[in-house]
């Protein structure tokens, strides 16, 4: 196969990030409800579970969620961090059905998430979309190279193939590329 191509398709299949998903699950695209449970179901089941400890149960808090999604893209603001609106979604469900079935006892006391931060994950999921940003301002040279080396996982040898470098013009790219992303985020 072609390594342009094959580099073109990788970066095509390359998750949309969370205000993409919502507007494309907004516009009725059925393959962001995919993209949508690929990315978060793991978060939602997980914390549904460790409220509910039932795993059908906490599959169902699952698909509640994901479908009112679904059904209201605009119910989670892509200005939020969608897993923190996600995540809270499934412990309210969670929590709502527990006491529904008589099972909540204490359930004020269930904490809100299993290990998970959600304010590091918001703060995650911000210097993501800066960095995002950032690599957006680049050269297309650097850009390219960069996100093959991060984000694809590629060596350097790898990408200087498939660019038809060499693989120190590569290397050079890429340092180059950090630099500037770092003097762009400490700005």
């Amino acid at each position: 196969m072609d390594p342009d191509r094959e580099a073109k398709k990788k970066s095509e299949t390359a998750s949309p990030g969370p205000a993409s998903v919502l507007t494309l699950i907004a516009s009725g695209e059925q393959q962001a409800m995919g993209t949508l449970y690929d990315q978060y179901s793991g978060l939602v089941y997980s914390v549904a579970l460790r409220i509910l400890r039932d795993p059908k149960a906490a599959e169902d808090v699952l698909h509640e969620v994901l479908m009112q999604i679904w059904r209201a893209p605009q119910s989670a603001s892509s200005e939020a961090c969608l897993s923190v609106v996600l995540a809270l979604a499934a412990r309210n469900r969670a929590v709502s059905l527990l006491r529904r079935t008589g099972g909540g006892t204490g359930v004020d006391e269930i904490p809100c998430a299993s290990g998970i931060s959600f304010a590091e994950g918001a703060q995650r999921a911000a210097a993501a979309e800066k960095t995002r940003s950032i690599l957006t301002q680049l050269p297309r040279g650097q850009s390219k190279a960069l996100s093959m080396a991060f984000f694809d996982g590629m060596p350097s040898a790898e990408i200087a193939a498939v660019t038809s470098e060499s693989p120190a013009a590569v290397k050079k790219r890429i340092q180059t590329a950090l630099l500037a992303v770092r003097k762009a985020a400490l700005a």
